[in-house]
């Protein structure tokens, strides 16, 4: 099945890429990442994870009861930073362990894309018991069909 959209027609991060990016990896997560340029996308999975930790920092406040400024900022940078750090944290373990040449900027369009997909349900109370795994497994697509790395390694 083609996919709707080609990479290289957009060059910047548009709020268009984002839905079209999103409902692409709620449909076909595997066809998505398979079909990621080779040099990963830093731009486009920055500001999709950059939007999506945006929302998902407004989204918390509607739990919280007092110093809202504080918790959205700590909501805000947690889901944002958290990829970043797994990412990094996954391509040492790539190279120590694995000697997998995988390019950080594919890796952390991975994880990007997989936790920005995830932060849309994670606000919810008692959501982690879905959208954790469900993540693990958007990753586990990614690093399987995106950067090539064989199903053993990548579990």
């Amino acid at each position: 099945m083609p996919v709707p959209y080609k990479w290289e027609k957009e060059e910047r991060f548009t709020l268009g890429y984002y839905f079209r990016s999103l409902m692409e990896l709620l449909v076909r997560p595997g066809q998505f990442f398979e079909d990621l340029p080779a040099g990963g996308l830093i731009g486009k999975s920055s500001g999709y994870l950059f939007f999506s930790a945006l929302f998902y920092g407004a989204a918390s406040l509607t739990l919280v009861q007092t110093k809202y400024i504080l918790m959205a900022g700590i909501f805000f940078l947690n889901a944002l930073l958290m990829p970043v750090i797994t990412a990094w944290i996954a391509f040492m373990v790539m190279i120590l362990l694995a000697g997998k040449e995988v390019k950080f900027h594919r890796l952390f369009s991975v994880f990007a894309f997989s936790s920005g997909t995830t932060l849309f349900i994670a606000w919810i109370p008692m959501s982690i018991w879905i959208a954790e795994p469900w993540k693990w497994v958007l990753i586990y697509y990614g690093m399987v069909r995106g950067c090539g790395i064989k199903r053993v390694p990548a579990f």
